[in-house]
């Protein structure tokens, strides 16, 4: 059985419903490994960049050490998952790929020496760095939560074209690996 990486948008972090319904719709996977984006968090970081022309590549590194604290967060909130600390653990865990619920903060499998070679820009969302451990995990399926209407029968494609996705995220797993949603209103 592969592991499924699942995408908690960062919206979703004020959400009093999340940690309960999280909880129970993971009850039901064997092997999950869950990405946070970072929310109010990030969106400050895109209000100061606005301001302050910041430079890109360092912002976009800095988001992504960011994401850790939302991760720490879900982790909190899951008693039965377990925290991935570091790139060492990331690597241990990518190999053997142990069932349970995992967290993975992007900074353990994404960071200047991993190699990965993702836009270091806005367009470069949670969503493409989830995408980016999907392929590193070699899973066939990536569940993403949001807060935004969702149509029915919405494929990766319609949703790049709605800004649901970022315009990075259908390029890396190019059909490879299926696509689903949950909307958590």
């Amino acid at each position: 059985m592969s592991t499924i990486v699942v995408k908690i948008g960062g919206s979703l972090l004020t959400h009093p419903e999340l940690p309960r319904q999280l909880s129970h719709w993971l009850e039901g996977h064997e092997r999950a490994a869950l990405v946070v984006g970072g929310g109010e968090m990030i969106d400050a970081v895109r209000r100061w960049d606005a301001i302050h022309q910041l430079d890109p590549v360092r912002t976009h590194w800095r988001c992504v050490r960011m994401l850790r604290h939302t991760a720490e967060l879900v982790a909190d909130w899951l008693p039965a998952a377990t925290l991935i600390e570091t790139p060492h653990q990331f690597e241990a865990y990518r190999l053997e790929q142990p069932a349970g619920i995992y967290v993975v903060p992007p900074d353990t499998f994404y960071h200047l020496g991993s190699g990965d070679r993702l836009p270091c820009d806005w367009t470069t969302t949670s969503d493409s760095i989830a995408g980016l451990l999907a392929r590193k995990l070699w899973a066939s399926r990536m569940v993403l939560w949001k807060s935004c209407p969702l149509p029915e029968g919405l494929d990766l494609a319609a949703a790049t074209a709605r800004g649901i996705v970022d315009p990075v995220l259908a390029d890396l797993i190019d059909g490879t690996i299926r696509t689903e949603w949950v909307r958590l209103e």
